[in-house]
C-alpha cells in the first residue's frame, strides 16, 4: 500500500488486513513504537506488528501521551503515525503472503499550525495474479479519524 501526498502530516491509525491463506483478521495498529509520552524520528525504517511490516520512509509514531502533539492527537487516545512530506508507507506481509485490506483509518493533513480538510490521498496495491490496483479517498472536514 502506498499513500503519497507533499509537504503534510498526514497520520494513519490502523489497518486491518486478512490474510488471503488462512482467512483471518488481524488489526495492525500503531502501539508499542513511539517512546511512552514522546514521539519517534523514522527515516527508511520497518516496524512489524503483528506479522505485517509497515515501512515509513520519512515520518513518527506519536504517543497518544506526548504533549507535544497539542490538538493533533488521535481522538480515542491510541498511537498514530505522522507521516511526512513526500509520503510513502508500504505494509507487506512478513512472510511475503498476500493479503487484502479491508479497512483502515486516516485523518486530514496539518501544515503550519492548522489542518487541511478533505485531504485526497491515493492506496494502491499489487494484485496476488500480477498488476495493480488504485484508489482515491478523500477525507472529510472533521479533524478524527475517519475509517475508510
Amino acid at each position: 500500500m502506498n499513500l503519497r501526498k507533499q509537504h503534510a502530516i498526514f497520520a494513519l491509525i490502523l489497518c486491518l488486513v486478512s490474510v488471503s491463506s488462512n482467512s483471518s483478521a488481524v488489526t495492525i495498529d500503531m502501539e508499542g513504537i513511539a517512546p511512552t509520552a514522546n514521539i519517534s524520528n523514522e527515516t527508511n525504517s520497518t516496524n512489524n506488528f503483528f506479522g505485517f511490516n509497515v515501512f515509513v520512509a520519512s515520518g513518527h509514531y506519536i504517543d497518544s501521551a506526548w504533549p507535544g502533539a497539542g490538538t493533533i492527537r488521535a481522538g480515542n487516545g491510541t498511537d498514530y503515525l505522522g507521516i511526512d512530506s513526500i509520503l510513502d508507507v508500504t505494509i507487506t506481509h512478513a512472510n511475503g503472503d498476500p493479503f487484502n485490506i479491508l479497512s483502515f483509518d486516516a485523518t486530514d493533513v496539518f501544515i503550519d499550525g492548522g489542518f487541511i480538510p478533505n485531504l485526497v490521498f491515493e492506496v494502491s496495491g499489487v494484485l496476488n495474479g500480477g498488476g495493480t490496483v488504485s484508489q482515491n479517498f478523500t477525507t472529510d472536514a472533521d479533524t478524527s479519524f475517519e475509517t475508510f
